[in-house]
């Protein structure tokens, strides 16, 4: 029986040559390499003859992969598997395979197993939308005060000023309640900075990763520190 697959999906990775090397050794078992190559930030799209043509290329700031593609054939071109990773937002991984029934099942379970043990720690946070993130916050703090509102009151009444809204007054409620659009903006492009979807972290590209992966933790500890900090001066007003 002969069994295909193509697919296309959105998986966070973080690919070392450690990574490449396992892929490399467990999809050769079945299906030699035949052919790897990578597109760069230069636009230009460089073919390798093999794993150590690749390693000797340094993956530097100004000739960045940005998409990794990996094809495996056997002799008669019968049966066949490839792997692209790119660093795109969304549907950044194609795989497509075509073999024997019992060689897909084995690939297949390689390439899923593969996917899983490149998936850094912070793939839910590059994952998020972060406008709705933002909003869902904004929404819990402003619930939270009112509900810490309520509790110190002993009464609570609704009144209309007899001279209206001082215009002041208008604008800051009005940007009060845009502040989370332009929050979420902000740490939108705080994600595809620091938190990429895809990472190819070998060469210079390990350096690059070493130095996003210290910001990362700092960011993480300011934003809880942040809220924390927001939720116990707001119980104490």
């Amino acid at each position: 029986m002969h069994i295909s697959r193509s697919d296309r999906e959105t998986s966070i990775f973080v690919l070392k040559w450690s990574d490449i090397e396992k892929l490399i050794g467990a999809i050769g078992k079945f299906l030699p390499i035949t052919s790897i190559s990578a597109a760069c930030v230069d636009r230009l799209d460089r073919a390798f003859a093999d794993i150590e043509e690749l390693k000797k290329f340094n993956n530097s700031k100004r000739a960045a992969i940005i998409e990794l593609n990996f094809v495996a054939r056997d002799a008669t071109r019968s049966q066949r598997f490839s792997i692209l990773l790119n660093t795109d937002e969304r549907r950044n991984v194609r795989v497509s395979l075509e073999a024997d029934e019992a060689t897909a099942i084995k690939v297949n379970d390689l390439y899923e197993d593969f996917l899983d043990s490149v998936r850094p720690w912070y793939s839910w946070i590059a994952r998020a939308d972060w406008y709705l993130v933002v909003l869902g916050i904004g929404m819990l703090i402003q619930l939270g005060l009112l509900g810490i509102v309520m509790l110190k009151a002993t009464s609570i009444s609704f009144t209309w000023p007899k001279d209206g809204i001082p215009i002041r007054e208008l604008l800051k409620g009005f940007l009060v309640g845009l502040s989370p659009v332009f929050i979420g903006i902000a740490m939108s492009r705080v994600r595809g900075k620091f938190f990429p979807t895809g990472t190819f972290a070998f060469g210079d590209g390990e350096n690059r990763h070493h130095r996003n992966e210290v910001i990362r933790t700092v960011l993480i500890a300011a934003f809880v520190v942040s809220i924390v900090s927001s939720v116990v001066v707001s119980w104490f007003q």
